[in-house]
């Protein structure tokens, strides 16, 4: 009776209904009609007891109307009561319309003009009478979703914005977190905004202002130099164009000519010469700048949905079911939250936490559908929450064109590596924590990850925070991840590398690449069709190195062709030693400024804060060098006991400096290269020839104390050559000692996975010279 689509112009309940039907005449004959919503109704049980996102309907009585009575008694509104409304709203600022509060204290004004039609009316008086009880879960509210569409109108026929919803969100990013991710979402509700622009706050600031995708907000916010960004969940910072709640925390983003202006006492940090970026501030601190600051604090909240924030989708309505990277469902202050299962399921599902945020929890892999209800005062949603154990498995590997591999060093050329001999004891069991982390990023990688948002999301599953930028190194170095940069800017992705099979010897193969637990599963039923098997390696360097998938008793040709992947060949790179094998810089350290140092003492960069007399390391220095704008990569100056050195490569600064200073970076013992530094890494390249040379997984460590460290499989033989190559950036013991150890070198090669031989000392690890 009243949809605003489908049917023509005309109000006629017959003619429409005809239409709707795909009759080309009116339908006179509307006797079925009641019987028709009953039928609805009932159907629409049976496929919510199925688990269907559907909404329950209520069919109120339709009294004396035998005919129509259902369809009349629901159509809400009717056509002239949208007249009457529309024409009360358009008399309103944009303001009034946009606030609850305000809406009801207008609406309820005694004047002619807000007489409101008897539908409208009473569907008013049950929105204000819920609002003044406290509740706040009315975003789906009938009333509140009528003004919320005639206002929409409202706004685009004055040219005040686009159709639908939009949100700016801002993510830190970088190993210093210093490089500012900006996001521009839009879509028909605040549930389904989708990515439409994605860039840094340079970026922002020079594109925003042509192009007709921005608000006009985020335009003026850009062309002014300030944002006020509020705190969302995922250790993001957003902006919406409305006004902020009083509750919450923010951050101030400004230019310094306008920071000059704020006398809010807070601690600024540099995003480059002309932004900069406050510490968390409370609404408490900036009210008295909210005109400067061009916003408007309200004092309740906004009215609240039923939602899922946070964890990893695996579909349009599905998130990835593993520990640590389950949604939150989020609700009202004043709500309450039940769940019940829907159908089949494997593993349990809790619920932990208190309104308006909720934590699912598990202990397992869980699959299934739920029911989730929010229940305020008399008005009840409800939504359904499918999770699945596995993410779907990838067909298509998605590598953009306008973006760089992250080089290290550069290769000679690729040797084909000979036969392996000695394989190490396959062990089928993965360290704890690991399998989730693995699922999450395959899950969530089809297009890449953003560093800004991979990274608060390990962050949440890892016993040490600080061990993410390790582990993302181990998971490049295992060849799941591929590290991309933007040509145009700062931003760093990480991508999902196709599975691959390389050959070790004519019945053994190493799998590599992205593999899901779906993959895995395809994987290890091709192995057993041919007749052979897929086990895992974890014996090695720690409990947070992705293991090593090998197949064994099946030809390597055969599984790469039923498994549809490439078959690769056993590499080691061939390199000139260092300074040769570094990747020449094309880039300067003009228009660049000093915004780090490196501390020989602590083994990481510290901040450009005048401290470098502290560190007892003199003789050479390496800095780290930022564009003013932030809009190019950063650039590494080595300086001392050589020539300038510059490059766009951390890995290659940090070695060359080590390498002028002729100090161990690492240790090496009994088959293993242990870091000794907090941060560094060996070249990609030769992490990927030691991991399918040894078969040992490198990683970081994490040790019985807190502290953590990072590891390699290597022989003696390889740590001398590549000391040889990057110089004494390995400490060694004397070769004497090592020959003379054999019984230690047996242990050390069953600890490490190896089927050590007394009539072949060099199966312990090649340790002869």
């Amino acid at each position: 009776t009243a949809t605003e689509s489908g049917a023509g112009a005309t109000h006629n309940f017959r003619i429409r209904l005809g239409q709707l039907l795909g009759r080309s005449e009116p339908l006179n004959n509307v006797s079925g009609v009641n019987e028709l919503w009953k039928s609805l109704k009932r159907w629409v049980d049976r496929r919510r007891a199925e688990g269907h996102p559907l909404r329950r309907i209520d069919l109120p009585s339709y009294g004396n109307m035998n005919l129509i009575g259902y369809a009349v008694r629901l159509a809400f509104p009717s056509w002239g009561d949208r007249r009457a409304l529309t024409r009360i709203l358009r008399s309103l600022s944009r303001e009034t319309r946009s606030s609850p509060l305000r809406l009801i204290q207008t609406l309820s004004r005694p004047l002619p003009g807000y007489q409101l039609p008897n539908g409208v009316g009473e569907a008013f008086k049950q929105f204000a009478s819920s609002y003044q009880a406290g509740h706040r879960l009315m975003q789906g509210n009938r009333f509140w979703r009528l003004v919320r569409s005639i206002s929409d109108h409202l706004d685009v026929a004055d040219g005040a914005r686009l159709p639908g919803h939009w949100l700016l969100s801002a993510r830190f990013g970088g190993f210093e977190q210093d490089d500012l991710q900006f996001t521009l979402l839009r879509g028909q509700a605040n549930d389904a905004l989708e990515s439409i622009w994605s860039g840094s706050l340079h970026e922002l600031e020079r594109v925003s202002p042509n192009d007709p995708r921005f608000p006009t907000i985020v335009k003026s916010l850009a062309k002014k130099g300030l944002f006020v960004l509020s705190e969302a969940p995922g250790s993001a910072w957003i902006v919406d164009g409305l006004s902020v709640c009083s509750n919450g925390a923010f951050i101030i983003v400004a230019t310094v000519e306008q920071q000059v202006k704020l006398s809010i006492v807070t601690a600024w940090r540099s995003l480059g010469a002309r932004w900069c970026v406050s510490g968390i501030l409370a609404a408490s601190a900036i009210r008295g700048y909210s005109d400067q600051l061009g916003i408007k604090f309200e004092n309740v909240e906004r009215l609240s949905d039923l939602s899922f924030n946070g964890g990893v989708r695996t579909g349009r309505r599905s998130w990835l079911g593993r520990p640590g990277f389950l949604p939150d469902v989020v609700a009202s202050e004043e709500s309450r939250i039940v769940i019940e299962s829907i159908g089949t399921m494997e593993g349990t599902l809790k619920l932990s936490g208190a309104a308006p945020r909720w934590q699912l929890l598990s202990e397992e892999p869980i699959s299934g559908s739920w029911r989730v209800m929010a229940r305020e005062g008399n008005s009840e949603t409800d939504s359904v929450l499918t999770l699945e154990a596995n993410a779907p498995e990838r067909w298509e590997f998605i590598t953009p064109s306008n973006l760089d591999d992250d080089c290290d060093l550069l290769v000679s050329e690729e040797v084909l590596e000979p036969d392996l001999t000695n394989i190490p004891i396959f062990v089928d069991e993965y360290p704890a924590g690991l399998p989730n982390i693995i699922e999450a990023m395959y899950a969530g990688g089809a297009r890449g990850w953003s560093e800004a948002e991979l990274v608060p999301l390990l962050r949440q599953a890892l016993p040490n925070e600080n061990l993410v930028w390790d582990l993302l190194r181990s998971f490049a170095e295992a060849s799941i991840l591929q590290p991309l940069l933007s040509r145009g800017w700062r931003a760093r992705t990480w991508h999902l590398r196709p599975p691959s099979i390389r050959t070790v010897k004519n019945d053994v193969a190493i799998v590599e690449g992205a593999v899901g637990a779906i993959a895995l599963r395809r994987l290890v039923q091709q192995a057993e069709l041919l007749g052979g098997a897929i086990r895992t390696i974890t014996a090695g360097t720690g409990a947070w190195a992705p293991p090593i998938l090998i197949s064994s008793g099946v030809d390597p040709v055969e599984l790469a062709t039923e498994m549809k992947w490439s078959l690769l060949p056993r590499t080691f790179p061939r390199i000139l030693p260092a300074p040769g094998c570094w990747p020449l810089e094309k880039r300067s350290e003009t228009g660049r400024r000093v915004a780090g140092w490196w501390s020989f003492k602590h083994g990481l960069f510290l901040a450009e804060d005048g401290q470098r007399k502290h560190d007892t390391a003199i003789e050479v220095n390496l800095e780290r060098l930022v564009r003013d704008d932030m809009d190019d990569r950063d650039i590494f100056r080595v300086n001392g006991k050589g020539p300038l050195f510059l490059s766009s490569s951390r890995t290659s600064a940090v070695l060359e400096a080590y390498r002028r200073m002729d100090m161990p970076m690492y240790t090496w013992a009994e088959g293993i290269l242990e870091r000794r530094t907090l941060s560094g890494h060996l070249p990609l390249e030769v992490a990927r020839g030691l991991r399918q040379r040894s078969l040992v997984a490198s990683g970081p460590c994490l040790n019985a104390d807190g502290t953590w460290s990072y590891r390699y499989g290597c022989s003696f033989k390889e740590a001398a050559v590549l000391t040889r190559i990057f110089g004494k950036i390995i400490e060694l013991p004397r070769a004497e000692a090592v020959r003379n150890r054999l019984i230690t070198q047996l242990a050390a090669a069953r600890r490490i996975g190896y089927r050590a031989s007394w009539y072949n000392p060099t199966a312990a690890g090649d340790v002869r010279l």
